[in-house]
């Protein structure tokens, strides 16, 4: 399997936490590309139709992840695939 080299990334984020000074990041999708308007239609789609992610009833927006936050996720994501090449 191709290790993803994510270089982008969606954040699902709680309408009602957007201005406080701390986010509550819901959902996040790491993209080695550019996110297209059809890749945050389809993911908006899915988060509120799909029981499996538990956001039906979630009143949320989607955002591009920020340099920081995919600095974040790349680091996490690294630590899950070191993890997962040990076992």
């Amino acid at each position: 399997m191709k290790k993803l080299e994510p270089n982008y990334a969606i954040v699902a984020i709680r309408k009602d936490n957007i201005n406080a000074d701390s986010i509550d990041i819901i959902h996040t999708v790491l993209q080695e590309g550019p996110p297209t308007w059809s890749d945050f239609l389809n993911l908006y789609k899915e988060l509120q139709t799909d029981e499996e992610f538990g956001l039906i009833e979630e009143d949320f927006v989607l955002l591009p992840g920020s340099d920081d936050m995919i600095r974040h996720f790349k680091q996490e994501y690294e630590t899950l695939v070191e993890a997962d090449s040990k076992s």
